[in-house]
């Protein structure tokens, strides 16, 4: 497709306006970008007179000199050509199949829009005419934002069908001659923008931005590039007439407009996301403050930054009262150019994202008029090229008597379900700023809306199951095979109990446990050496209907009597071996050695069938236990003590059957301490499965090399095992020989391995099951999480980690501080809900209640607080960003006011090493006319501005033959980096391409 015809006539040179200059800027910085084209795209039916409107578009670039300007590459100049001929592309998509027609317009469409302009050598212009069938045309129009804005594309779009119209009926256009052109407004823009009035402009705008974050850091789907795309997206959300009536209202009622309450809005959402009060929102300004400007086509747009500010937690009406101040103030100094602003603030040089604000807010309707052509129906379509200039721009529109929000975002940041939910969420927002009364607090705003509730809860949720009635043993024994091998010694093999020999010393067990005395929900220790001996101790306790206080084989001094005392703990059951030199006062024990062969008075005969063994050994046992009895009092490390009850255990069992999932085949080596959660799913969990577990012993498990050749020996399918043990492990050079699936109740360093995290968040069994690469937090004494390093994060996975899927009835949840789900995306506490929970923590209520909070999503239950901060990604898994603080890191700092040039002098001057560097140090001095700069000192830190860097590239491709790009220029801004990029130019490059000169730049961007 061509785009237009040569130059005709004189040129004529006028001063860019700082509009143009930006634009200018922007395109060296990357001429092959495409998100300042402006497209109008017309649907044409009925008899098109090609002729006619070839003459329109003619006679309308004839009245409009911005429509016949060019610019210059090396100068801040806009050239204006006396007359240009246009010659609009025909492209024919009548003798196509329908359906291919269709796709083939829309490919013609994008590529029309996308196509980067060459602003050196034609006007930015371009029409294309698509022949979709005689009667059926569309119209593309592409101009570039240099010579154009939204306010011209309404001019443009009116008088060409005034001109259109006259043609047809062989006139000439009747249109009022125009008082001024827009070379015009540029002198007068200059002219007017200088001297005392510029000064006091620039001192106002910055003391507005004293302070203000220089850079708004939201919660995105992608880390940013360094280099942008402006690859984009938009999204929709509408607002009903009943709610657009009363947020009219409410706009009244405070002295206000519509859009300044959109802006309050969009302050609470961006605010609650970045975790900061203070938010920077740009906003386009019209630019034609002066009549005779409005019936031009030009570049008069311009944009002003409006600060919201909700520090203090302030009211609705106090916080529309703000931002209708900061609107107010903004407008009546709306003609400051933005570029003169960014020049003065000189704010750190980023170019991944825009100066001062990333985000905008637009609540000006594109002027629309009514385009009447004869015998042509015309109507006009919203053309999708897909690209965005920011991170997010908020468009809001009528529409038919409601409201429209239209959310351009980009795709280098944002998926498009991350902004759909932003979108939704002003419109939350709005919705409680049309019924919040004027003294409600706005962090009594809730932003996530009901669909994003929704989702977020069926993403915080595991499966739904049903979950066996009864204690722990009971499900354990019910129904398994009772002649296979159940539990094995890691130390001696051959020492094995099956299924049914596992049952009887249970029973056995918890028969003893009765006789002494023990009665349902008494708390009984377990200090027993690691051996087969103590998966039926366990379950034996649970039988006679107790609560078990698992214990290290040989405890700390004192570690004892201080868990005995602070559970009332009724009797210890250990052993001889693990009891030597034990001092405990007062403290009942009973060996299992002593444990009568026969305690119900009889001998079981063998071959009786395994019902009638569990009823006729179980004639002394208490029955009727629940899942709500306690199970284990869990002691990580010292009071106060945990309180798991039995559903939980059972909860946790079955799911680690299903997930990571166990087979009767399979053999699982268990090797972490009793007194951890992790030991449970390995030491229970198989038998449900009907599989067979091999207890390692202390000292297998402290060796790498024993613990690796038990692994092997047994046949080990699963390992579990706790952290330090597999890193132990690791370090030692170890790799399994056979496929093996790893447990681990924290990290492990492994990714070439099936790993699964067992996470049981305080002291419950298991909460979450976390795939390789994943790691969920280690609880600490309290059974609580470490504190880490806080903060949003830009990306998921940088300085995350995954906290795995939730098992069988289990939620978590990511909550505020009022115990509302946070917004996808942004951190919040991590909370855990469901059958896993615990009950609190013994004898401490008030920490109970602080860590165990009532659950607001059912009535009745308990949420565990994790103390770990999270966030939910865009895809519905939860990441671990932290300790659970709402601060967040600042990016870039915050804006300062320029410091004078005496306090940005040079310190110790360096010298050049060489003529090089002595040739760009000189370039260098002579563009900031700061004779005393070294070759290390900053080009930018001393004064160098955006327009300033291009004429530095300039000078030094005249003393080099080299010219740097803009982005050379902002990543190496010494005199020494720019030396030894033009070192590196020229050790890569022939002389011949070194000194071509200007078209360096374009190669080397």
């Amino acid at each position: 497709m061509s785009e237009a015809e040569p130059y005709m006539g004189e040129e004529y040179l006028f001063p860019l306006s700082f509009q143009q200059a930006r634009l200018w800027f922007l395109e060296q910085l990357d001429p092959a970008n495409a998100a300042y084209n402006m497209p109008i795209t017309l649907r044409l039916d009925g008899a098109l007179r090609t002729d006619a409107l070839v003459a329109a578009f003619q006679h309308v670039v004839d009245r409009h000199e911005a429509l016949r300007t060019r610019f210059e590459r090396d100068s801040q100049v806009q050239v204006v050509a006396e007359s240009w001929t246009i010659s609009p592309t025909l492209v024919d998509l009548s003798g196509l199949p329908d359906g291919h027609r269709e796709r083939e317009l829309a490919r013609v469409k994008l590529e029309v829009v996308r196509r980067p302009f060459d602003l050196w050598s034609a006007p930015p212009l371009r029409v294309v005419v698509v022949r979709v069938s005689p009667e059926e045309h569309v119209l593309l129009l592409v101009i570039h934002h240099i010579v154009c804005d939204g306010w011209s594309l309404g001019v443009l779009a009116r008088e060409l069908s005034i001109a259109y119209s006259a043609w047809c009926d062989g006139l000439p256009p009747e249109l009022p001659e125009l008082p001024v052109q827009y070379g015009d407004f540029a002198l007068w823009q200059r002219d007017r923008l200088s001297g005392e009035g510029l000064r006091e402009e620039l001192e106002h705008w910055s003391g507005v931005l004293v302070g203000a974050p220089a850079a708004i850091e939201l919660p995105t789907d992608h880390p940013r590039p360094p280099d942008p795309s402006y690859q984009g997206g938009r999204v929709r959300h509408g607002l009903a007439e009943p709610l657009a009536a009363r947020l009219e209202q409410v706009a009244q009622a405070h002295g206000a407009s519509l859009f300044m309450v959109v802006l309050a809005a969009y302050g609470i959402v961006l605010s609650r996301m970045s975790g900061r009060p203070d938010v920077v929102v740009g906003t386009a300004t019209a630019g034609r403050s002066r009549p005779e400007t409005e019936g031009l086509v030009g570049c008069f747009i311009d944009v002003v930054p409006l600060r919201v500010d909700l520090s203090g937690d302030p009211a609705a009406g106090e916080l529309l009262a703000r931002v209708r101040r900061t609107c107010l103030d903004a407008f009546a100094h709306q003609d400051l150019p933005f570029e003169r602003l960014v020049e003065h603030l000189q704010p750190e040089r980023d170019l991944s994202r825009t100066p001062v604000f990333q985000v905008m807010l637009n609540g000006q309707d594109t002027l629309k008029h009514d385009l009447s052509w004869p015998g042509v129906e015309v109507t006009g379509e919203n053309p999708e090229p897909g690209l965005s200039k920011y991170d997010l721009t908020l468009d809001v529109h009528r529409e038919g008597s409601g409201l429209l929000l239209d959310l351009e975002f980009s795709r280098d940041v944002f998926e498009r379900e991350s902004a759909q939910r932003l979108v939704e969420r002003v419109g939350t927002v709005l919705a409680w700023l049309a019924e919040a009364d004027p003294e409600a607090p706005v962090a009594g705003a809730d932003v996530v809306s009901a669909a994003e509730r929704a989702w977020l809860r069926e993403a915080g949720s595991g499966p739904s199951a049903a979950v066996p009635e009864g204690s722990a043993a009971e499900v354990v024994l019910a129904g398994r095979p009772s002649g296979r091998v159940a539990v094995a010694g890691g130390e001696r093999p051959q020492r094995s109990l099956s299924y049914a020999r596992v049952e009887e010393v249970a029973r056995r067990v918890a028969a003893a446990l009765v006789a002494r005395g023990v009665r349902r929900g008494d708390a009984v220790g377990i200090m027993l050496p690691r051996s087969p001996m103590v998966v039926p101790a366990l379950l034996g306790v649970w039988l006679a209907g107790a609560s078990c206080v698992p214990l290290e084989a040989r405890p700390p001094a004192g570690r004892l009597r201080l868990v005995a005392a602070d559970c009332g703990m009724r009797l210890l059951l250990t052993c001889a071996e693990a009891a030597a030199g034990l001092t405990a006062p007062g403290l009942e024990t009973l060996h299992l050695e002593d444990v009568p062969a026969e305690e119900t008075g009889r001998a079981l005969p063998a071959d009786l069938p395994g019902r009638a063994r569990r009823e006729e050994a179980g004639r002394t046992l208490p029955a009727g236990l629940s899942g709500r009895d306690r199970a284990y009092v869990a002691y990580p490390s010292g009071p106060p003590g945990l309180l798991v009850p039995h559903e939980a255990v059972v909860n946790a069992l079955s799911s680690i059957v299903a997930e990571p999932g166990l087979a009767a085949q399979d053999v699982v080596l268990a090797a972490t301490p009793l007194t951890l959660a992790g030991s449970l799913p390995e030491l229970l969990a198989p038998l449900l499965a009907g599989a067979r577990v091999v207890v390692a012993t202390e000292a297998q498990a402290a060796d790498p090399m024993s613990l690796a050749k038990l692994i092997e020996e047994c046949g080990a399918t699963v390992a579990g095992a706790a952290p330090e043990t597999w890193r132990m492990l690791l370090d030692s050079g170890w790799r399994p020989v056979r496929p093996l699936r790893i447990w681990s109740c924290g990290d492990v360093p492994l990714t070439d391995l099936e790993v699964s995290t067992l996470y049981g968040p305080a002291g419950a069994p298991v909460s979450m099951v976390a795939p390789s690469g994943a790691t969920p937090p280690e609880a600490d004494e309290h059974g609580t999480a470490p504190p880490r390093t806080a903060g949003h994060r830009s990306s998921p996975g940088a300085g995350e980690r995954g906290a795995g899927r939730p098992v069988a009835n289990t939620e978590l949840f990511v909550l505020d501080p009022r115990m509302r789900p946070v917004p996808a995306g942004v951190a919040g506490e991590l909370y855990i809900g469901g059958t896993g929970v615990a009950d609190g923590y013994l004898g401490r209520p008030a920490l109970t209640a602080e860590r165990f909070p009532p659950s607001p999503f059912a009535p009745g239950r308990r949420l565990f607080r994790t103390g770990e901060a999270a966030r939910v990604t865009s895809g519905g898994s939860v990441s671990l960003t932290g300790a659970a603080e709402r601060t967040a890191p600042e990016r870039g700092g915050r804006i300062e006011p320029p410091a004078p040039a005496a306090e940005r002098a040079p310190g110790e001057r360096v010298a050049p090493h060489d003529a090089l560097e002595s040739l760009v140090l000189g370039c260098v001095r002579r563009v900031l006319d700061k004779p005393g700069l070294g070759v290390t000192d900053d080009f930018f830190e001393h004064g160098g501005s955006s327009m300033s860097a291009m004429k530095l590239a300039l000078d030094i491709e005249q003393a080099t033959g080299y010219r740097p790009g803009l982005r050379d220029l902002f990543r190496d801004s010494t005199a020494a980096g720019l030396a030894a990029r033009v070192r590196t130019r020229r050790a890569t490059a022939g002389p011949e391409e070194i000194s071509t000169g200007p078209t360096h730049e374009s190669r080397h961007d």
